[in-house]
């Protein structure tokens, strides 16, 4: 058979079955739906039933709206704007799917295999835009978790006042680090 096919050498009828909507936590789900639950993805998430994935969807997806309603509303300050917009990443990250920690899927978190080394006496702070954070791919919390140091979100209120109290804190004793054909190497930093 085809890739469209059953492929299990039946009549064809157990691939048509598993098309049908069928009911899942008291909702009926579409076939799009519930492929989306297969066990494979729910392994790869770290959860043990599909009802669970359409429950911390809807959870989800009120919060978001919940948000956008309120940076939608013209009465709402821009600050107070990416602030909720940053304290909505924070908690919720790019998936409700990944690992707490290394932001990866659950079913193929890394935690495991991170272990923390000491920078002192430097402090390392990863100044991160909102979006990239609970990012899968953002190497910034990997910082966080295998050097100890921590992480500041823009826009967020209490993350910004922090990061203006160590500039004025460290004041002169501070290194921007990126990747960049003009950057110096940290080794060359005393």
């Amino acid at each position: 058979p085809g890739r469209g096919g059953s492929g299990g050498g039946g009549d064809g009828n157990e691939d048509h079955e598993s098309r049908r909507p069928r009911e899942v936590g008291g909702v009926l789900r579409t076939y799009n739906e519930l492929q989306v639950v297969s066990q494979r993805n729910l392994q790869r998430w770290g959860l043990s039933s599909e009802a669970e994935y359409f429950e911390r969807r809807a959870q989800h997806q009120a919060e978001k709206e919940a948000m956008d309603a309120y940076v939608r509303d013209p009465k709402t300050a821009s600050e107070d704007k990416h602030h909720a917009i940053s304290a909505y990443h924070m908690v919720n990250g790019r998936s409700f799917n990944n690992c707490d920690k290394c932001w990866l899927l659950k079913g193929c978190c890394i935690c495991h295999l991170l272990s923390t080394s000491s920078t002192r006496p430097h402090r390392v702070v990863v100044y991160m835009h909102h979006t990239e954070y609970g990012r899968g791919n953002s190497t910034g919390n990997l910082i966080r978790e295998s050097l100890g140091g921590e992480i500041l979100v823009s826009g967020h209120r209490d993350h910004e006042a922090a990061l203006r109290a160590l500039c004025e804190r460290e004041k002169g004793r501070i290194a921007v680090m990126w990747p960049g054909d003009d950057a110096m190497d940290a080794r060359d930093i005393a």
